[in-house]
Order: C-alpha cells, then structure tokens, then sequence
C-alpha cells in the first residue's frame, strides 16, 4: 500500500463531501437509481485500483513470506516505540484506503436493505482476506491481521459515511440533517480533526519527515 497518507486523506475529504452533496439530492426513484448506478461504477473503479496496488503492482517482486496473527501488535508498537513513525502511517494507510468501500458498497443492488450494513462490513473484511490471502500465497508482502482489523475498521467508516448519506436531505439550496444526527457528526468531526493534526505534527515537526 501507498504511505501518502496527506494525498489520500485530502483525495478521501473531497470524495465524502461529493458523495454527501449528490446522496442529498438523490431522494426521487429515478434520482436514486442513478445515484448507485454511479456509485457501481465507482465501486468497481475503486475495487480494480485497490487490487492494482496490492497484488497486481507487487507481482514479480516476491519477497520472504511472513505471517503475523497477533491482533493489534502494530498498535502496541506506535504506543512503546515512538519513533516508529511508519508502522503510525501504515495503520492510517490502510484505514483510509478501506473507507471508500464502506461508502460504496451498500448502494450495490441485491442486499438485505436491514442488515445492509452489516453484510457492507463483512465484505469489506472479506476483501480484505482475500487480498492478505493472495499476497502470502505468492510472497507479495507481509501477511497480518491487524491489515485485516484495521481494513475493516475503514470499511466500517465508509458505512458511518453512507448512513449519514441517508439521513441528509435537500430542501431547496440548503442541505438538511436529520436531528439527532448533529450529536454524532460533531463528536467526529473533532475526533478526526485531531488526529489528522496529531499525524501533522507528528511527522513535520516532531520527527521532520516527509
């Protein structure tokens, strides 16, 4: 995976704010059908590109196989080892990258409209399997799970996206959010704000990198 995580963080602001302004005004049938019709061609854009990058780009590049079943043991080394400052992007990396599957992903034809999200979810980990699986049968990367836990953390992020996107309406040139949804988005809001700062910080202050 890519570490440019300021390109893809910035690449991910401008898609969900895209994708937030066109689901608003998606709320007729027909207005609807072509809305996930967009958002199948995205998804199937999105998942070619991901796969690109993860297997296809590696190929004849074999390195030595490796296979780590620890959870979270990424998570422990930025908490212990403060100057691991690529195990801290490749965490946000491969969050981020998953994101637009969460948002894409429910708007495909043939799901259980009530467990959407959760079936939205479950495929995101699925993919995420499949790909990790790929990468240790051809010796096309280090295998782990916490790739698997924090893909799918970003899937479940994009279906945060997504249920938002259901909860905003259009009424004339003002967007709308359904009350009660403000309490949520707020607290994430900050929450996001000051971790992408924490990452600015970290990396072009504290440790000088880029």
């Amino acid at each position: 995976m890519s570490y440019s995580v300021y390109m893809e963080t910035f690449a991910l602001i401008v898609m969900c704010f895209v994708y937030l302004h066109v689901s608003a005004g998606a709320k007729g049938e027909k207005k609807k059908k072509t809305f996930r019709a967009l958002c199948a061609l995205a998804f199937c854009v999105f998942a070619a590109i991901l796969l690109y990058l993860a297997i296809f780009k590696r190929a004849g590049h074999f390195e030595q196989r490796s296979l780590s079943f620890v959870p979270f043991s990424c998570y422990h080394t930025v908490l212990t080892v403060y100057n691991s400052f690529d195990s801290y992007k490749l965490i946000l990396d491969n969050i981020l990258v998953f994101v637009p599957f969460g948002m894409l992903f429910p708007n495909l034809p043939g799901k259980n409209q009530k467990h959407k999200l959760l079936i939205s979810a479950a495929a995101g980990m699925a993919f995420s399997v499949m790909i990790e699986s790929v990468q240790y049968a051809f010796s096309l990367g280090c295998t782990e799970l916490d790739d698997v836990i924090n893909n799918t953390i970003g899937t479940i992020v994009g279906c945060g996206i997504f249920a938002l996107g259901e909860k905003i309406s259009r009424n004339g040139k003002k967007t709308v959010l359904q009350p009660g949804w403000q309490k949520c988005l707020i607290p994430a809001a900050a929450v996001c704000a000051v971790m992408f700062f924490m990452d600015v910080y970290r990396e072009y202050i504290l440790f000088g990198k880029m």
